[in-house]
């Protein structure tokens, strides 16, 4: 082989290797079997606590868990919202101040997103 050929399998290889290794990287969800959001940093947590606050401006819910940490809870449109087992509106819940919460989230790198907030009680 000539060194241009040679250079050019290289070159080759070089591409195909690192495509396969940036496809490799993509999380997928087993539930959904579709690439999770480039934006997740983990798979969905689910936190215990306390609604200390809610911003509907910003669509923010503040927790505060057991030990006393907060956590910014950012509300999409895809957030599913109760308060026992009736559905309810981000601005229901400045009214349950103080209330317990079951909130289930994905860290990601704009915040934590809610995916559902549950109000028990």
């Amino acid at each position: 082989m000539n060194s241009k050929t040679l250079i050019l399998c290289a070159v080759a290889a070089v591409f195909v290797a690192s495509t396969a290794v940036r496809g490799a990287d993509q999380p997928t969800t087993k539930a959904q079997g579709k690439t999770a959001s480039p934006q997740a940093l983990g798979k969905a947590e689910t936190l215990a606590g306390t609604i200390m606050m809610v911003d509907q401006e910003s669509n923010v819910v503040v927790v505060k868990d057991s030990k006393g940490t907060t956590f910014d809870i950012v509300v999409t449109k895809a957030t599913r919202l109760r308060a026992g087992d009736q559905p309810v509106h981000l601005k229901d819940l400045t009214t349950d101040t103080k209330k317990p919460v079951t909130v289930k989230f994905v860290p990601e790198r704009s915040g934590d997103i809610a995916q559902s907030i549950k109000v028990i009680g």
